[in-house]
């Protein structure tokens, strides 16, 4: 151990242990790991009630990795060490022994484990959401106990079974007005834990956190960030960050590059045409016939033009491009004052999604990401990660057309906005729809749109970053699938996250078009004004009466959607509108028993991946056609809400060089839970 860490050891009350000959195992060490040196091990530890024993795997072990340490409430009293004589060195949980000294640190005096208390109500102090847990109030207890940053959870006494984990931190002895939500009632009931850890609450990262993801996250990791305010935690953190400024998160290593490299000048000439401008427009007449003159000359194109364009385009070059499918079947009667004699004519998007694809490697690939003004120092910043890796055909998708007015910086992101929705407004208020959760919604409009054009989509998140170019793994590796989405432990319906999709090679009137169109049928019924405003019943207590906003949340909404598309038949469920649908309700995801090795070029950063994975997925049918559907393993999209990575059967394997066998890990909940 270095003398700092030593020196700093023993002005906390810690002293150096060693354990020759006895093993541990998992139910040890119930405070999880964290990423880092010695130092910073024990730093976490002390900022952490009840930890009592660090010990480290060793010295960067696994090259440029840090090393990582497991956190323990158990006491072990240097002289005695009664905790070893126990149970919990059972020769059945046998890897190796652990090194003689230098790697573990033993609290000198026993630090007292934080204690619960109860609230009958809902706390005003939850602050940050962590993630929901599904099952018992002991199940609760024992997860906050674990995930960084955790100091309580709440219950709802009349809807699902689980827990809304948050960092919120509430003091026994205030008076209770100070600690009790107004408006809460007794829907709620309420555990925390004093005294309050005081690790770093979310990020940036490194901090006094038990980390993850891993020092070195692989493909692409999401910070899943929580709005606070007026702008999302990852805004504020640090100064505010100019958009002209184009860095990566403060959070993150810089890249080789600040700052968004210059387009082609004929890229640049392209963009110009369609940029800052309404999607959702027409195309005024010379535009419109310009660029069905280009669309026809890609069809009678040779090479790769051609190629990218056969089976999307009309042979003939007339428009739309699938005339077997009406672009506004389904809601005709929902869209307000749009003049459907109209519809077959190109649009802003079209123009725009052309000209993005035509970027990309492949002629066909188009990504979009939701953003609003607030969050533009983020969405800036995705888009310089993705510039870094030649990914030039992403789209800012913005809530309005004063936010890519912001964007001012010689070398300007594709920025454009639509109002195709903003025809409902009064509708909206019904919902409490606020312009952030509307382009969120908006967005699957466009995925659609991208669909039926025979593109590849991808639809990130604004607080996403990526590490390296995944667009290989995708036409590799998962070939064979049609959709590779995000898991979400967090989210009751589908486990699926909203903000992490791609979508490839869709079959022309299959199952994955079907399911994007079966989700903008539902929302634009919700939105047609002859059709009464759908309200929550008294299965909500805390909303009953009010408009059932979660009609329009696009990742409930498409939880529904997905089991649905399994089910192969209309499903609403978790409603609390009284409008369920009775019968079975499908697992959407199943995992065959085949576990593919992750592959070689990633590395596994320690053991933090498995060194093989089992996959979530499903199989959709529509119009006799099948298409497969994936939840992507964490190699590939990372996630803290990320808390059921499938288990891999053990495999014979050497055993690593302390103590804990090396096996499938779980990923999630702000550390790597050993």
């Amino acid at each position: 151990m270095a003398p700092l860490a030593c020196a700093r050891a023993e002005a906390a009350g810690f002293a150096p242990v060693g354990f020759k000959g006895f093993r541990f195992k998992e139910a040890d060490f119930t405070l999880g790991a964290a990423f880092g040196d010695m130092e910073l091990c024990l730093n976490v530890c002390l900022a952490i009630s009840g930890c009592n024993l660090v010990v480290t795997e060793g010295d960067n072990l696994f090259g440029s990795v840090p090393s990582r340490c497991h956190l323990s409430t158990r006491c072990v009293h240097a002289s005695s060490q009664q905790w070893m004589q126990g149970s919990s060195a059972s020769a059945s949980n046998v890897t190796s022994a652990l090194p003689t000294c230098g790697r573990a640190l033993a609290a000198k005096t026993c630090r007292d484990m934080r204690k619960w208390n109860y609230l009958a109500h809902r706390s005003r102090n939850e602050e940050t959401h962590l993630e929901y847990v599904t099952g018992s109030e002991a199940d609760c207890k024992r997860e906050c106990e674990r995930s960084a940053s955790c100091n309580g959870f709440r219950r709802d006494l009349y809807g699902r079974r689980g827990c809304q984990l948050f960092t919120g931190c509430n003091d026994p002895t205030a008076p209770a007005e100070t600690l009790i939500k107004p408006g809460g009632g007794r829907s709620f009931t309420t555990y925390y834990m004093w005294p309050c850890v005081k690790e770093t609450s979310i990020f940036p990262l490194p901090g006094i956190r038990r980390t993850v993801p891993p020092g070195k996250p692989t493909g692409l990791a999401t910070f899943d960030c929580v709005g606070k305010g007026a702008v999302g935690n990852c805004v504020i953190n640090g100064p505010r960050v100019p958009v002209t400024s184009l860095r990566w998160p403060v959070f993150y290593r810089a890249p080789a590059s600040p700052r968004i490299r210059a387009l082609p000048s004929d890229e640049v000439r392209e963009q110009l045409r369609w940029f800052g401008a309404d999607l959702h427009r027409k195309l005024p007449a010379p535009l419109a016939t310009a660029f069905l003159a280009e669309m026809k000359a890609k069809m009678q194109g040779t090479g790769r033009a051609r190629e990218s364009w056969r089976g999307t385009w009309r042979e003939d070059g007339k428009w739309p491009p699938r005339d077997d499918v009406d672009l506004y079947a389904d809601g005709s009667d929902f869209l307000g004052r749009v003049d459907r004699s109209q519809s077959s004519k190109p649009d802003y998007f079209d123009l725009a999604a052309a000209s993005l694809a035509a970027r990309s490697f492949n002629g066909r690939e188009v990504i979009l990401v939701a953003t609003n003004t607030q969050g533009l120092p983020i969405s800036v910043n995705l888009v310089a990660n993705l510039y870094e890796l030649g990914y030039r055909h992403a789209l800012l998708l913005a809530t309005d057309d004063r936010v890519c007015t912001h964007l001012v910086a010689e070398e300007k992101p594709a920025c454009a906005w639509s109002s195709i929705l903003r025809v409902h407004h009064r509708r909206l208020r019904n919902y409490a729809v606020g312009p952030l959760q509307l382009i969120w919604l908006q967005r699957w409009y466009y995925l659609l749109r991208l669909v039926l054009g025979g593109y590849n989509a991808m639809m990130l998140d604004a607080d996403i970053i990526i590490t390296r170019d995944i667009y290989p793994f995708f036409k590799r590796d998962f070939a064979n699938y049609s959709v590779l989405c995000l898991h979400d432990a967090t989210v009751a319906t589908s486990h699926t996250n909203g903000g992490v999709w791609y979508i490839q090679n869709a079959v022309r009137g299959g199952p994955v078009e079907g399911f994007l169109l079966d989700f903008r049928k539902r929302t634009l019924g919700v939105l047609n004004q002859s059709v009464p405003v759908i309200r929550y019943d008294a299965s909500f207590p805390q909303k009953k009466g009010l408009g059932a906003d979660r009609f329009l949340d696009d990742q409930w909404v498409m939880g529904n959607v997905l089991l649905s598309a399994v089910a192969g038949r209309y499903i609403l469920h978790f409603s609390a509108s009284g409008l369920d649908t009775p019968g079975f309700i499908p697992t959407i995801w199943k995992t065959p028993p085949t576990y593919p090795n992750v592959p070689p070029e990633v590395g596994r950063y320690g053991d933090a991946y498995p060194e093989r994975y089992g996959i979530r997925e499903n199989v959709i049918k529509r119009n006799g056609i099948s298409e497969k559907i994936a939840q992507a393993p964490p190699w590939l999209f990372a996630a803290e809400s990320d808390r059921a990575v499938p288990p891999v059967p053990a495999t014979p394997q050497s055993s690593s060089s302390w103590g804990l066998a090396r096996r499938s890990r779980r990923v999630g909940g702000g550390r790597v839970v050993a």
